[in-house]
């Protein structure tokens, strides 16, 4: 949130799309080395000077194929994020530092079975966000995330990096 009145609560709603790369070995072997783009909207409420919390949610899809079979399979990861930012407030330019809590929902499937992973872990971030105009701001940031998620007795690495970019409106 850039420079603002330090009384009244400011509210950022905006659209994100990032690059994510995951960290797990498995992961990769299946679903391919590169990044790719991960998608959501997220809503800020600025409470107190440069410290405001976030909400987040998103969509990050991918083909691949299994290790032993190659049967094709799709994976959908929805990540939801509870963080709180502190910016060191600037006219034009505010660097923020981030950090909360990650819930994933993520749906894997194949021609014969389904696989419904949960996972819970943290984010932690680091960015910058940039004045256009009052109502509208640029976000740069790069992301950590860490996060296992689990069905039944498999469980996976699903936390990684990201480097992103929001366009946010202020409300």
């Amino acid at each position: 949130m850039v420079a603002g009145t330090a009384g009244a609560a400011q509210v950022h709603l905006g659209a994100s799309l990032s690059a994510f790369v995951p960290r797990d070995s498995l992961f990769r072997e299946i679903y391919g080395d590169g990044p790719d783009a991960e998608y959501g909207l997220t809503l800020g409420v600025q409470f107190w000077k440069g410290l405001s919390c976030w909400i987040s949610g998103g969509q990050y899809m991918r083909n691949g194929e299994t290790s032993y079979t190659k049967e094709i399979t799709r994976l959908r990861i929805y990540p939801i994020r509870l963080a709180l930012r502190y910016a060191f407030l600037g006219r034009r330019f505010s660097p923020f530092l981030e950090a909360g809590y990650l819930h994933l929902h993520v749906t894997e499937k194949t021609a014969n079975e389904e696989n419904t992973p949960k996972g819970d872990g943290y984010s932690l971030a680091v960015g910058t966000q940039i004045r256009l105009s009052s109502r509208f701001h640029l976000e740069l940031n790069f992301r950590f995330s860490d996060v296992n998620a689990s069905a039944g007795n498999t469980s996976i690495q699903m936390g990684g990096l990201a480097g992103g970019i929001v366009f946010f409106v202020r409300l």
